[in-house]
């Protein structure tokens, strides 16, 4: 359970940096979102 959710810490670590980086359009964010939860 911990390796999970440090797992999912880390790929929205990723998401939030690219979403920082190069903002993307709401939907995908979105969906992205949708996809780790």
């Amino acid at each position: 359970m911990c390796a999970g959710q440090h797992v999912l810490s880390n790929q929205l670590a990723i998401v939030l940096a690219l979403a920082t980086h190069r903002p993307l359009p709401s939907r995908i964010f979105y969906h992205i979102m949708i996809f780790l939860l």
